[in-house]
């Protein structure tokens, strides 16, 4: 289902209410299967990417936050691979709020996040404009190369 959800945009009426395949997905995303959440996460980018902006701002970023605060480490996980879709449409105030975010996510107490978060950095990264880009995706950067965990290594190089 997590990724038949994905090519449902013209079932629904077309992009204009590709929202409301948001909501299955998003519940999706929270599962403890790693799988069906790694098919919900690519479901929610291609139908992000497909999304207007003002769509996007209005129900794509509600969602990410949603993920990215969770108290599940599941939906916290699943958010780090959306962030590269959501930031692009977002006014200045949502990107700060989006890149903090991010930073947070790259500093979670569960290495599960910080290592989706350090596998989905250059994806997020190749969206962010090069002022920001070496201000604050670069202090994430360095940080997770600090990290005690070698695998979060592997993933930042």
């Amino acid at each position: 289902m997590a990724e038949e959800l994905g090519v449902f945009v013209p079932y629904v009426g077309g992009v204009e209410y590709a929202h409301v395949l948001l909501p299955p997905l998003e519940t999706l995303c929270i599962v403890e299967e790693t799988c069906v959440r790694d098919k919900a996460v690519e479901s929610l980018c291609r139908i992000g990417a497909q999304m207007k902006e003002s769509d996007i701002v209005e129900w794509f970023i509600p969602l990410v936050k949603r993920l990215a605060g969770g108290e599940w480490f599941t939906a916290r996980v699943s958010s780090c691979g959306l962030f590269h879709i959501a930031y692009p449409s977002a006014t200045e105030l949502l990107k700060a709020e989006l890149r903090s975010m991010y930073g947070q996510l790259c500093q979670d107490d569960m290495p599960m996040v910080r290592r989706s978060a350090a596998s989905n950095l250059g994806k997020f990264a190749a969206t962010v404009d090069a002022n920001n880009l070496k201000t604050d995706i670069m202090s994430i950067f360095e940080d997770l190369t600090q990290d005690g965990m070698q695998m979060f290594h592997v993933y930042v190089i």
